[in-house]
């Protein structure tokens, strides 16, 4: 999708950016390395994009990263709204030039970040566990135990 170009223009303007998985020269990254990986990034530069389309879709990552109690920077999908406080406890870019914009505010503003880490990581374990979800989901069907 649009990864290769983001990174692209993020590096070009100084930015050091370490990218995981398939087709990225640092290769897949194991599932059991994902949390250490985003609790030592200052910013996870996370993709809702599908492939070259317009569409979105949420992933798994929009919540582990917030779990984990670390800073997520995304492309702005309207469905984040939903979970999180946007430029608040996350934030998104709609283009490179915004990203790279909030890529050097975020890093310039550590107590920003700090604030943001703490808001979001509250949000998603009080709002986004599996638990939570999965009893949400079996209310919404009708199921009791």
């Amino acid at each position: 999708g649009n990864r290769i170009s983001t990174v692209r223009y993020l590096q070009g303007n100084g930015v050091r950016v370490a990218t995981f998985g398939q087709g990225w020269p640092s290769g897949f990254l194991p599932a059991e390395k994902f949390q250490e990986i985003y609790c030592a990034s200052r910013i996870n530069l996370n993709f809702d994009d599908i492939g070259f389309t317009k569409y979105q879709c949420g992933k798994i990552r929009d919540f582990e990263v917030p779990m984990c109690g670390a800073l997520m920077l995304g492309t702005h999908n309207p469905h984040l709204a939903r979970y999180f406080e946007l430029d608040s406890e996350l934030f998104t870019f709609r283009d490179n030039k915004e990203c790279l914009q909030q890529v050097r505010r975020l890093l310039s503003d550590q107590g920003l970040c700090a604030q943001a880490r703490k808001l979001a990581r509250t949000r998603a374990v009080r709002e986004h566990t599996w638990d939570i979800r999965v009893k949400a989901l079996l209310d919404m069907v009708g199921f009791t135990a």
